[in-house]
């Protein structure tokens, strides 16, 4: 993050890298699960840079798949820190947009329901870094088993299971993967955060010897092009929804709705068949 005075003002602004990769929630949905010793190699990674993070007093808040960049020789990058939690100790004018955030979640609750921690889904606005380690877990049980730790239908349903219940036991889908690290996972994902590994400094030393780094094969310009649909698609559903708000105003308006859904449904085959 960089600070800059101009005569415009004081601008912050991020600079970062670009990065030639594929997120590994397109990466499972296009080829499948990875196998264990991949998916520790990833999680030891991700643990290694969220662990400067929690040093720099951040905590990142929306870990998961789709958050987790991955490069053809099989780096992993973390995005999207757009609700990470900063050092209560710092004075922020973020404060009052990440309050209205939370406002419109409901119930406190920023994170995505599929890997978000117990605590963090009651209180988000008072996490430490454990709750990374549960999502990070969560993370890798969907990348070694192709299914998110709770298949549940509604929202509600998530996050009760992820306050009581505990997650099958992943080798019930892969048995071919070890005990130890089954035992890893259990870890990471405990429902208090005080049976949890107490820092991401620990997962790592704890993935290492577990992991294997290897080669990821995807046609970058493929990707680009697959993400270029889908963001089209999203562009077409919402002009859909607006246009069929509009329909009970005249005949034009339920010409314009007819067209959008034609135009949505070619979009969903397209995106569908690549």
């Amino acid at each position: 993050l960089n600070h800059q005075e101009d005569l415009y003002g004081a601008v912050d602004y991020v600079v970062m890298e670009f990065i030639q990769g594929i997120n590994l929630q397109e990466r499972v949905d296009r080829q499948g699960r990875l196998d264990w010793q991949q998916a520790c190699d990833v999680g030891m990674q991700a643990a290694a840079a969220l662990g400067d993070a929690h040093k720099q007093g951040m905590v990142h808040r929306d870990i998961k798949p789709a958050n987790l960049i991955i490069s053809q020789d099989g780096q992993t990058k973390i995005l999207d820190f757009g609700l990470a939690l900063i050092d209560r100790n710092i004075k922020r004018e973020e404060d009052r947009d990440e309050f209205s955030l939370a406002m419109i979640f409901g119930q406190d609750c920023l994170g995505t329901d599929d890997y978000i921690a117990p605590e963090q889904s009651r209180d988000s606005q008072h996490v430490d870094g454990r709750a990374d380690i549960y999502s990070l877990g969560c993370t890798m049980y969907f990348l070694m088993s192709g299914k998110v730790p709770f298949p549940l239908k509604s929202v509600r349903e998530k996050l009760e299971a992820h306050r009581e219940q505990p997650p099958p036991d992943i080798r019930t889908l892969v048995p071919e993967i070890p005990e130890n690290v089954a035992l890893i996972l259990k870890k990471m994902m405990s429902k208090k955060p005080t049976e949890r590994f107490a820092s991401m400094q620990e997962v790592v030393r704890v993935l290492t010897p577990l992991a294997v780094r290897k080669p990821v094969e995807f046609q970058w310009e493929a990707v680009l092009n697959r993400r270029a649909k889908e963001a089209r698609l999203r562009l077409a559903g919402q002009r859909a929804q607006k246009a069929q708000s509009q329909s009970s105003t005249g005949s034009a308006a339920r010409s314009e709705s007819s067209v959008a859904r034609i135009q949505l449904a070619n979009l969903e085959t397209a995106v569908g068949q690549d």
